[in-house]
């Protein structure tokens, strides 16, 4: 495969790549969120 076939799934991959590299100092505070609901999620999947 040539690159150049690809340019355009390689454009994605860097934009999302950047947007990422852009807010990963927002979700730094948000830690705690998602790894409440996922400890819920799990309680709820096993009953209790």
């Amino acid at each position: 495969m040539r690159i150049k076939n690809n340019i355009g799934i390689i454009l994605i991959i860097i934009a999302f790549i950047c947007a990422n590299a852009l807010f990963i100092n927002f979700y730094f505070f948000f830690w705690w969120d998602s790894s409440v609901y996922i400890s819920m999620g799990k309680y709820i999947f096993s009953f209790g």
